[in-house]
């Protein structure tokens, strides 16, 4: 189903699946040309196409939009992700990389980002600093009524601001 198009929407479709993106305002309710509006809206402000919440999306189209969000969420805090850091990150969902392979090669990137010495900042502090970041993203985006995407156990998982988690499920 072509989600781009508007034949492909019913009013109650557009308002359950922009209430779980948060981007359904009270006043667009039962209004299809208000709802539409706010698709697209949110679309051009986030770089996230909006499908419905229960479509199976694959794991190119999750890989890219979980990108997307990291994009926003960083641009939130003022700053952009670097063509060699979105290169990592790559490599690590494509499976080029195990995990920690990809934490090790993401805190030397950090480090040798930041023009320090590699002694200047411990891996413990630049730990810290990272978990202090990824706390402070969850709470904006929750504030803003978005959800987080995080991979437990090797699952990946869709948090809501109301506190559900719904598994992710990826077409094999």
């Amino acid at each position: 189903m072509d989600y781009s198009r508007k034949e492909s929407w019913t009013v109650g479709l557009l308002e359950k699946t922009l209430d779980q993106y948060g981007a359904l305002a009270p006043e667009a309710r039962g209004d299809f040309g208000k709802l539409w509006r706010a698709k697209l809206d949110y679309e051009a402000r986030t770089g996230i196409r909006i499908r419905p919440w229960r479509e199976i999306m694959t794991k190119e189209e999750l890989d890219e939009e979980g990108l997307a969000y990291a994009r926003a969420t960083l641009e939130i805090e003022g700053l952009m992700l670097a063509p060699e850091q979105e290169a990592l990150v790559r490599r690590r969902l494509r499976g080029e990389i195990a995990h920690e392979t990809f934490l090790r090669l993401a805190k030397e990137l950090a480090v040798s980002s930041s023009g320090q010495s590699d002694g200047f900042i411990r891996s413990e502090e630049l730990d810290e600093v990272l978990g202090q970041a990824a706390r402070a993203a969850k709470e904006e985006a929750f504030a803003a009524g978005l959800p987080v995407s995080c991979v437990r156990n090797g699952r990946l998982l869709r948090e809501y601001p109301d506190g559900a988690v719904e598994e992710v499920v990826q077409d094999a």
